[in-house]
């Protein structure tokens, strides 16, 4: 995988459109994980993160890109409840088990299926 540039990376986060805050609630509510645990898979600079950070009890930031989670780190900030990991769909680096609900916005394009035997 290419490393992303700072540049780029900050290109992502001034022009992709953004994601519904409405739509981020009605999963919190429908999945009744206020007080639960969230993967966001791919987050890239945070775009979605944003809308389950302090919604939610904690939230797993995984993204292999450096410079997209360290523009998501500068957005959403140093908090308690949010954890910054750097992995992939396929190796997210959490327990099994140990998370309550995971999400993936825009990052499919970028996952890595099973080769079928």
């Amino acid at each position: 995988m290419n490393q992303m540039t700072r540049d780029k990376a900050l290109q992502y986060a001034k022009y992709r459109l953004p994601y519904s805050a409405e739509a981020s609630k009605f999963v919190i509510d429908t999945a009744i994980v206020s007080q639960g645990v969230v993967a966001d898979v791919g987050a890239g600079t945070g775009l979605l993160t944003q809308h389950f950070v302090g919604n939610v009890g904690k939230v797993f930031v995984i993204e292999p890109e450096f410079e997209m989670r360290k523009i998501s780190h500068e957005l959403i900030g140093v908090r308690q409840d949010i954890e910054y990991i750097d992995g992939v769909a396929e190796n997210t680096k959490l327990l099994d088990q140990s998370i309550d609900l995971i999400v993936a916005a825009n990052a499919y394009h970028r996952f890595q299926p099973e080769v079928g035997e």
